[in-house]
Protein backbone atom coordinates (compact mmCIF):
# COMPACT_ATOMS: atom_id res chain seq x y z
CA UNK A 1 0.00 0.00 0.00
CA UNK A 2 2.88 2.37 0.75
CA UNK A 3 4.32 1.71 -2.70
CA UNK A 4 0.97 2.55 -4.32
CA UNK A 5 0.70 5.81 -2.38
CA UNK A 6 4.28 6.74 -3.29
CA UNK A 7 3.62 5.99 -6.95
CA UNK A 8 0.45 8.12 -6.98
CA UNK A 9 2.10 11.02 -5.17
CA UNK A 10 5.16 10.92 -7.44
CA UNK A 11 2.87 10.99 -10.46
CA UNK A 12 1.00 14.00 -9.04
CA UNK A 13 4.27 15.74 -8.18
CA UNK A 14 5.52 15.28 -11.75
CA UNK A 15 2.32 16.82 -13.14
CA UNK A 16 2.65 19.78 -10.81
CA UNK A 17 6.37 20.12 -11.48
CA UNK A 18 7.31 19.61 -7.85
CA UNK A 19 10.45 17.74 -6.84
CA UNK A 20 9.76 15.98 -3.54
CA UNK A 21 11.51 12.90 -2.19
CA UNK A 22 9.17 10.76 -0.13
CA UNK A 23 10.70 8.80 2.75
CA UNK A 24 10.49 5.03 2.60
CA UNK A 25 9.70 3.54 6.01
CA UNK A 26 12.00 0.83 7.29
CA UNK A 27 10.88 -2.33 9.01
CA UNK A 28 12.24 -0.93 12.27
CA UNK A 29 10.23 2.29 12.01
CA UNK A 30 7.07 0.34 11.18
CA UNK A 31 7.61 -1.88 14.24
CA UNK A 32 8.02 1.21 16.42
CA UNK A 33 4.83 2.66 14.99
CA UNK A 34 3.05 -0.61 15.67
CA UNK A 35 4.26 -0.59 19.28
CA UNK A 36 3.17 3.03 19.81
CA UNK A 37 -0.25 2.30 18.31
CA UNK A 38 -0.55 -0.70 20.62
CA UNK A 39 0.11 1.46 23.66
CA UNK A 40 -2.37 4.09 22.48
CA UNK A 41 -5.03 1.48 21.69
CA UNK A 42 -4.61 -0.22 25.06
CA UNK A 43 -4.72 3.04 26.98
CA UNK A 44 -7.71 4.46 25.14
CA UNK A 45 -9.72 1.24 25.30
CA UNK A 46 -8.89 0.81 28.99
CA UNK A 47 -9.88 4.40 29.83
CA UNK A 48 -13.02 4.42 27.69
CA UNK A 49 -14.75 1.96 30.03
CA UNK A 50 -14.67 3.89 33.34
CA UNK A 51 -15.18 7.28 31.66
CA UNK A 52 -17.85 6.04 29.22
CA UNK A 53 -16.12 7.98 26.47
CA UNK A 54 -17.07 7.18 22.89
CA UNK A 55 -14.19 9.34 21.66
CA UNK A 56 -11.60 7.28 23.55
CA UNK A 57 -13.26 4.10 22.34
CA UNK A 58 -13.10 5.35 18.74
CA UNK A 59 -9.44 6.34 19.02
CA UNK A 60 -8.64 2.95 20.56
CA UNK A 61 -10.39 1.08 17.76
CA UNK A 62 -8.64 3.17 15.09
CA UNK A 63 -5.28 2.55 16.75
CA UNK A 64 -5.99 -1.18 16.86
CA UNK A 65 -6.90 -1.12 13.16
CA UNK A 66 -3.65 0.72 12.48
CA UNK A 67 -1.74 -2.14 14.12
CA UNK A 68 -3.27 -4.59 11.65
CA UNK A 69 -2.49 -2.38 8.64
CA UNK A 70 1.08 -1.83 9.84
CA UNK A 71 1.56 -5.59 10.23
CA UNK A 72 0.40 -6.06 6.64
CA UNK A 73 2.94 -3.45 5.50
CA UNK A 74 5.73 -5.18 7.42
CA UNK A 75 4.86 -8.45 5.69
CA UNK A 76 4.83 -6.65 2.32
CA UNK A 77 8.36 -5.34 3.00
CA UNK A 78 9.55 -8.90 3.62
CA UNK A 79 8.38 -10.02 0.19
Amino acid sequence: MIKKVHYSLNKLNQKLGISVTLPVPTKRSLKRSQYANGMIATGCLFLSVPFSSKLLLGIGVLSAASIVVTQMEIKALDE
